[in-house]
């Protein structure tokens, strides 16, 4: 049997050689890699996560050669060892035969390191934070520690248990409550009467009918222990023939409550602050703000955290949000190597679909991976219509159906499907998500005016977002309005660097093929600009 290295990670991060000699190599980058390996399930992690852990804030291409780099300077820190390191384009690994672990729990785990990377430093802290404290004499020793369970907090659904029309409508809405939450979130969620007993927290629906033709429905969110309110909203409802349980209001509110679940997993009351660096959900709400910034290293950042997420929770969902950063680094020509974000994305689609194939929020993001990253717009339209028929008070879900009926043909549907996941997502801080299909649809559909005034408000949302700039270029020119359609196009070159009118219209590849379907674009006048 070949010889056996020791890894030390209590104290000073230490490898020593069967000669005694420590073999480490002085990088704190590489000895990053190594510790994420030595901490990975098998000695082993996927590449692209090592890579988005320690270089969270470079660009693709840049990270990868860092990376390579860092593999080489181990390689040659281990001389005839060497071999102990495996790797390939998809898993980083160490042999685990010939690898020994060594935590005393005398000192801290990797005492003294400094990689300083924001994602790293979120991992080490979380790895400190689940052991124990240092203490003397505390010895363990094995082929490498796995992943620890991911920490998960009890949320309950609750309905008042009414009688009649309202206890059946706060049923089917807390039914679908609970239904989100589990789709989105890691907490182990219940659904209980309001009468039951609860731990943890709890979204409460009651409802009373003031009169024969509406019902008023609330949801209250608390925290049960110290009996604190969290949130509460309410709505009113027109009973016409049936309960209202798809009516507009009503999905908007059950949206206000699951988003303010999300807001309440980035500040639980009961819970140590250094324990919310492991949680996958404070992980993915986190990712979530920075993805939503569009900017080339928010997303890129956004992509690290879920990455972590996914790692600690082993959830489908987190390489459906990986799918969906790579569709925005298209989307946003943030990385030029595009078949590489085919290539990443379809892994993270098949293992999003894979391990949870009935999420709704997979198959919304899964299907507008299919729309622009692969385009294949008669796929994108079946999965979409899945995601809405599984969980129609998504409005993900109508966001990524209205894209795909707007590349099959069917801009009014399109527009009709975007307006009712607006509606939904009214108060999301991340409005403008939405609005970018009421403008699609509007510029499809011929109404000039509209799409003007749409694309305007989603530029004031949101200044980085960079198509409805592409198009506003054009709408203003076709209007007659030069002066704003070279202020559109300015605002487009800060920060596109390599914009240009003759590849707005010119090139296949950049993403605005829409100009060459919408009715009533002069395209000789943005020609003009140039």
């Amino acid at each position: 049997m070949s010889a056996v290295i020791r890894f030390h990670l209590s104290g000073p991060f230490r490898v020593v050689a069967p000669d005694g000699r420590d073999i480490a190599p002085a990088a704190a980058k590489a000895q990053g890699v190594l510790l994420l390996l030595l901490t990975g399930i098998g000695l082993a992690r996927g590449r692209a996560w090592v890579q988005d852990m320690l270089w969270s804030d470079r660009g693709e291409q840049q990270a990868a050669g860092s990376l390579r780099q860092s593999l080489t300077q181990i390689r040659q820190a281990f001389g005839p060892h060497a071999d102990i390191l495996r790797a390939d384009r998809r898993r980083l690994s160490l042999d685990p035969d010939r690898v020994e672990v060594i935590e005393t729990g005398s000192a801290d785990f990797a005492e003294g390191l400094d990689v300083r990377d924001r994602e790293f430093e979120t991992w080490l802290a979380a790895e400190r934070a689940r052991r124990p404290e240092p203490r003397p004499g505390a010895a363990r020793a094995g082929p490498g520690p796995a992943a620890a369970a991911a920490r998960t907090e009890t949320l309950t659904v609750a309905d008042a248990a009414s009688g009649g029309v309202c206890g059946w409508t706060e049923r089917v809405i807390a039914d679908g409550l609970a239904r989100t939450l589990s789709e989105l979130f890691q907490s182990d969620v219940r659904r209980s009467p309001a009468a039951a007993a609860a731990e943890g927290r709890t979204l409460l629906v009651e409802s009373v009918q003031p009169s024969g033709n509406s019902l008023a429905l609330r949801i209250e969110f608390r925290d049960n222990p110290s009996q604190r309110q969290i949130w509460a909203g309410h709505c009113i409802a027109p009973l016409a023939g049936a309960p209202p349980v798809e009516d507009l209001r009503v999905l908007r509110l059950a949206n206000q409550a699951v988003e303010a679940v999300g807001e309440a997993i980035l500040a639980p009351p009961h819970r140590p602050v250094e324990a919310l660096a492991d949680d996958p959900d404070v992980l993915c709400r986190r990712a979530i703000r920075h993805l939503y910034r569009m900017r080339p290293e928010e997303v890129r950042r956004a992509d690290a955290l879920f990455a972590a997420a996914g790692e600690r929770s082993g959830r489908g969902l987190f390489h459906a949000w990986r799918a969906q950063a790579r569709t925005i680094q298209l989307l946003e020509r943030h990385e030029t190597d595009v078949a590489a974000l085919r290539e990443a994305g379809a892994e993270h689609l098949a293992r999003a679909l894979e391990a949870e194939p009935n999420n709704s929020m997979v198959l919304a993001m899964a299907a507008n991976a299919r729309l622009f990253l692969f385009r294949e717009p008669g796929a994108s339209l079946e999965l979409a219509r899945r995601a809405v028929g599984i969980n129609p008070a998504n409005p993900m879900a109508w966001w990524a159906l209205s894209s795909a009926r707007l590349y099959t043909g069917d801009p009014q549907q399109s527009y009709a499907d975007a307006l009712r996941g607006r509606e939904i997502a009214i108060l999301s801080p991340n409005r403008f998500w939405w609005d970018l299909q009421r403008f699609a649809g509007a510029l499809l559909l011929g109404q000039t005016e509209e799409a003007i005034r749409v694309g305007r408000g989603i530029t004031a949302q949101c200044p980085d977002f960079k198509p409805p700039w592409r198009y506003l270029i054009a709408l203003h020119a076709s209007a007659g309005d030069e002066a704003l359609a070279l202020e559109a196009a300015q605002a487009l070159a800060r920060i596109e660097p390599d914009f240009s009118i003759d590849r707005l219209l010119s090139d296949r590849d950049y993403p605005a093929s829409l100009l060459h379907r919408a009715p009533g674009l002069d395209l000789d006048r943005v020609r003009s600009l140039a």
